[in-house]
């Protein structure tokens, strides 16, 4: 699937309402004239970008290129015109796995672990593909539908980069959920991610605080690994033992 430039977006789509918006971009739901199929259109106005900020796009319609996966939202096409750059994703309903978290009393361990298994699914297809996520948390996780447990999709591949063998990456992420012990090896800290966001499924809160600072960043990876992290972990080889 190439990228193409045209006014092939305007030609073959209709846009619809707002799903959501960013700094340089807007999401709306948009429908194929010719087959009636519903996507979510990441609308980027590419006049506003940097280089730095082109490089980022292109390597994230690169990424998400690579991966296809039932567990993953999957991008199904890329088109640019004058100004703006059109990148096609499934259209998801359900919407952010923390927001069901939050909105449920609790979850029994049987849905538990049938969500985990599909987080960590998508996450060995990224690693596979030669791709870490570097931002997995569930806000960047999206059910398909509102049915009850619904098939968990990853999404926002905007910090994601390619690596190969041992090679690390830049440390980026959300202090809660990223590894302690391994500020820039990159699969390991997606994996640690994993472990922390099985923990607050189960438990229905984070294990650790929301903020970011770089001093507490600092903080934080210089103490043992903590006892919240190790729960995260162990509950998310509890869960997985129930499949």
């Amino acid at each position: 699937m190439a990228t193409t430039t045209c006014t092939r977006f305007t030609d073959e789509y209709q846009l619809y309402e707002e799903l959501g918006k960013g700094a340089f971009s807007v999401v709306r739901r948009c429908v194929k004239l010719c087959t009636g199929q519903e996507y979510a259109a990441k609308i980027i106005n590419t006049k506003k970008l940097s280089a730095r900020d082109h490089q980022k796009l292109e390597r994230e319609a690169r990424i998400c290129r690579l991966l296809k996966h039932p567990n993953i939202v999957r991008l199904h096409d890329s088109i640019s015109e004058e100004g703006f750059h059109y990148l096609l994703f499934d259209l998801v309903t359900g919407g952010e796995l923390f927001e069901d978290i939050v909105a449920r009393e609790y979850y029994s361990e049987a849905d538990a672990s049938h969500c985990i298994q599909q987080i960590l699914e998508a996450v060995l297809h990224c690693h596979q593909m030669g791709v870490v996520h570097r931002d997995l948390k569930p806000e960047n996780l999206l059910l398909a539908s509102k049915c009850k447990n619904a098939a968990v999709k990853l999404a926002d591949f905007g910090l994601a980069i390619e690596v190969q063998g041992d090679q690390q990456a830049w440390f980026v992420g959300s202090r809660q959920t990223t590894a302690p012990a391994s500020v820039t090896a990159a699969a390991a800290a997606v994996a640690a991610a994993a472990g922390t966001t099985a923990g607050l499924v189960e438990q229905d809160t984070p294990t650790a605080s929301t903020s970011t600072t770089s001093e507490e960043f600092g903080s934080y990876f210089g103490t043992p690994l903590g006892e919240s992290m190790m729960r995260s972990d162990h509950l998310a080889l509890r869960a997985l033992a129930v499949q």
